[in-house]
Formats: structure tokens, C-alpha cells, sequence
């Protein structure tokens, strides 16, 4: 391509796969860069905020309500996960910003978007979900950050004697 020529490929979908950019490569399209033009309006940024998607999943132990102190709460039991990931988000934000993400209050955002549960207002709940994004920062790459979320994900369910059970599940769960 010279000076004169230039291609721009507008796409969709960059949000939770970047299917449309992926799209434009296997027609044999590339490019020497990206404008993404949110979420730091008119800014140009050399590098991109990562993101995971995650679904967490808890189980509980159902019992009717009549007996609920013999049960295992799950909607009780996930809610004991959001401090954990408030202070994951915390942690990114404080040590891991550099360059021009120094100059942003916070890059890095944790989103519980979904949460779902039980089945029965008079059924002590037997399973509890919820999903999520959380951000994290450019030149940290999804293997990495996938160890370091999973590894403080087990330490948190182990500190939870109630949690413990969703350890596997949450760790498969990022496979």
C-alpha cells in the first residue's frame, strides 16, 4: 500500500471476541494499526485494555425454606465472591498501570453484568451464577492473566470454607 491509498475496515463486535477484526484477516486484510474510539474519548493510546469474560457458578444444598438453617445458601454463597473480585480489580488498578494508563483514575473496570439463581422463592437455592468482565491491562496477555485470576480465584474459594466446593468449577470453568 503506498501513501496515497488507504483501506479502512470499520467492524463490529470488538467488545467480547473481536470476531469482525478477526473477520477481515481471514479475507487476507490486515493493517499497521487499530482506532478503537472508546472508552477514553478522543485519546490515543498505544495499547488496548484487555478484557476477560467470566460466568462463576456456585452450588448450595436445597432444602425447603421450613428447614433453611440445614441448607447451603448459593445466591448467599456467590455473593461472598464480589469482594474478591473488587479486590482483584483494586490490585490492577493500583500496581499494574503504566505509560499513558498512569494518567486514568481507573482503566481497569470490574462489571458484574448477570446474576441468576435458585428456583423457588420457598426453596433454600441449589445454584447461584453470575457473569462478568473485568479489564486488564495492555502487555499482559490472557495466558497470564488467566494464571494470576485463577490462582487468586482458589486461594479466595479455599478462604470461604462454604466456597470451597466451586473451586474446580471455577478453575475448569477458564480452561
Amino acid at each position: 500500500m503506498t501513501l496515497t491509498e488507504r483501506e479502512t475496515a470499520p467492524v463490529v463486535e470488538e467488545e467480547c471476541s473481536g470476531n469482525g477484526a478477526l473477520a477481515c484477516l481471514h479475507q487476507g486484510y490486515g493493517g499497521d494499526f487499530v482506532l478503537i474510539p472508546e472508552p477514553f474519548g478522543p485519546t490515543l493510546l498505544a495499547g488496548q485494555v484487555g478484557v476477560l469474560w467470566f460466568k462463576l457458578g456456585v452450588r448450595g444444598k436445597p432444602v425447603h425454606v421450613q428447614a433453611a438453617s440445614t441448607g447451603i445458601n448459593a445466591i448467599e454463597k456467590l455473593q461472598r465472591l464480589t469482594p474478591w473480585l473488587q479486590d482483584l480489580e483494586a490490585e490492577l488498578n493500583e500496581r499494574h498501570r503504566q505509560g499513558p494508563y498512569q494518567a486514568i483514575d481507573h482503566p481497569f473496570n470490574l462489571n458484574i453484568g448477570t446474576i441468576s439463581g435458585g428456583n423457588w422463592p420457598s426453596s433454600v437455592p441449589a445454584f447461584a451464577e453470575m457473569e462478568g468482565r473485568i479489564g486488564f491491562p495492555p502487555g499482559m496477555t490472557k495466558p497470564v492473566y488467566l494464571t494470576h485470576y485463577q490462582r487468586t480465584a482458589i486461594s479466595r474459594a479455599t478462604t470461604l470454607t462454604s466456597v470451597k466446593r466451586c473451586n474446580a468449577s471455577m478453575h475448569a470453568l477458564f480452561k
